[in-house]
């Protein structure tokens, strides 16, 4: 192999330094990736305008503030890029590049695209549908601009672009194991910006009814976080009698929700993504989040963890559909866990943190953008 070292920048729009942002850290812990791999790396940030004339602006044709590309920024001497989609692409975002790849023939270009289709995503409010417009016209003139794409989902190619299959990976360093949990009695977490696609009250019905059939086990759930749908739930819990089964927490700073998981026997993933007409497979950073922990994991649309062998019987999976959450069967499932560990919950909380590690570090997750830069480039 060649002694060329690989020089790269990463374009964000996020600060890095946000230790509340989960997207700051994920972009944190791949640019730290790449150097861990041996890369000569720079990162910029660009400018994304936020006062109220700027978010008008942004949405009206040929405007360059979403976010602003730099084009005094020529990646001279560099053999690649890698950035995240932004909201929306646009005018201004296809003459960067093509100013950038007539000045450096050879330059490879890495779109990350975290979630595909993603049209609904922009459009979900109505004010954002020119920036929807703006993007479906951008992404014709992306070959020739953009490389490669990379994605979390099966696609060979995204608007005729090869694809790189990357996972969604999470930054292990600085979360400690510590399992301190009451056998009597079953935890769960539910930590979100909560909106309808949780699909939470699925879970306050179905404890509802499992009281309502003589369940026994003292089951609590902890809704960690704030969102369009907290009333909603805290509603229902109060119309289904939960009042001393819930825990509203609201927003919390990383320190304060460690200290919860550490008492939580499992950790809630999404159970309405039906409700957005997705019926692929989860990889959600919050699920890495929990296993983090040491937590096992419910979800109810198929996870990417439980694709893996080793990982699949620390994940319960529920229908993806309305239907109330069966806690008789989640009570029996942690219950069987248990036993497997002899009760001994450090070592269930440590070999679910290992197995999360080995396949869900930024270095598992980024290898196959890692092969194709090390057999491209050198």
């Amino acid at each position: 192999m060649s002694d060329k070292k690989i020089r790269g920048i990463y374009f964000t729009y996020s600060d890095t330094d946000d230790g509340n942002s989960g997207v700051g850290r994920k972009i944190k812990a791949q640019y730290e990736s790449f150097l861990d791999h041996g890369y000569d790396m720079k990162i910029y940030t660009l400018y994304k305008p936020v006062d109220p004339f700027n978010k008008l602006a942004r949405r009206l044709p040929f405007s360059n503030n979403t976010p602003v590309w730099d084009r005094s920024i020529t990646c001279k001497g560099s053999d690649f890029i890698y950035f995240r989609r932004p909201q929306a692409m646009t005018g201004s975002f296809i003459r960067y590049f093509r100013k950038v790849k007539q000045n450096n023939h050879n330059l490879k270009v890495i779109m990350e695209i975290p979630t595909y289709p993603y049209d609904k995503e922009i459009s979900k409010e109505w004010y954002n549908i020119p920036l929807l417009i703006k993007d479906k016209i951008a992404r014709k003139k992306l070959n020739g601009l953009v490389d490669r794409i990379a994605c979390i989902g099966e696609e060979k190619r995204i608007y005729h672009i090869p694809t790189i299959r990357i996972k969604n990976g999470f930054d292990f360093k600085g979360i400690p194991v510590s399992r301190e949990v009451d056998p009597s009695c079953i935890h769960l977490a539910c930590v979100a910006w909560f909106s309808f696609w949780h699909g939470y009250d699925r879970l306050l019905n179905g404890l509802k009814h499992y009281y309502e059939k003589g369940g026994k086990r003292k089951v609590f759930i902890h809704f960690i976080g704030d969102g369009p749908e907290l009333e909603n739930y805290q509603k229902l819990s109060k119309e289904n009698g939960l009042n001393e089964s819930t825990v509203f927490h609201g927003p919390m700073k990383k320190e304060g929700i460690q200290e919860i998981l550490n008492h939580c026997d499992m950790g809630v993933g999404a159970l309405g993504m039906y409700r957005q007409k997705y019926f692929g497979i989860g990889a959600s950073l919050k699920m890495r989040e929990y296993m983090a922990s040491g937590l096992p994991l419910m979800t109810g649309v198929r996870s990417d963890v439980g694709e893996i062998a080793e990982m699949k019987k620390y994940v319960l999976e529920y229908p993806n559909n309305g239907s109330m959450i069966d806690i008789k069967r989640m009570v029996s499932y942690l219950d069987h866990l248990y036993q497997e560990v002899e009760g001994d919950l450090s070592i269930l909380g440590n070999e679910i943190r290992n197995q999360a590690e080995l396949h869900f570090s930024m270095d598992a997750a980024m290898k196959n953008v890692f092969h194709y830069l090390d057999r491209e480039v050198l």
